[in-house]
C-alpha cells in the first residue's frame, strides 16, 4: 500500500532530508509559513536515502550544472518565490 508522507526542508541553498529510497516526489509548497515536499512512498519501507535539494529564489544564481539538477517545482511565500531542484 502507498501512502503520502510529508518532508520539510529548511529555506537554505541546500538542504538534506533522509527519505524512504522508493519515495516519488508529488509536490512542493508551503503550508503554515514552513516549506514542505510531498512524496508517495511505500507504507512499510525499510530502505532509506538522503536527498539533497538545491533551493533558489528567482533570480539567485545556480551554480551547478542544471544537468546535476532535477527541477522539483515552484513554490511562493507572499511576495518570495522559491524553486526547488533535486540534486542528482
Amino acid at each position: 500500500m502507498l501512502r503520502v508522507y510529508k518532508f520539510l526542508l529548511q529555506v537554505e541553498d541546500y538542504y538534506t532530508v533522509t527519505m524512504p529510497r522508493t519515495a516519488s516526489i508529488i509536490n512542493v509548497d508551503f503550508q503554515h509559513g514552513q516549506l514542505y515536499i510531498w512524496a508517495l512512498c511505500a507504507e512499510v519501507e525499510e530502505k532509506f536515502e538522503p536527498r539533497t535539494f538545491r533551493i533558489a529564489g528567482t533570480g539567485h544564481p545556480i551554480d551547478e550544472s542544471f544537468t546535476s539538477l532535477l527541477p522539483i517545482g515552484t513554490a511562493k511565500l507572499e511576495s518570495l518565490v522559491f524553486h526547488v531542484f533535486q540534486v542528482l
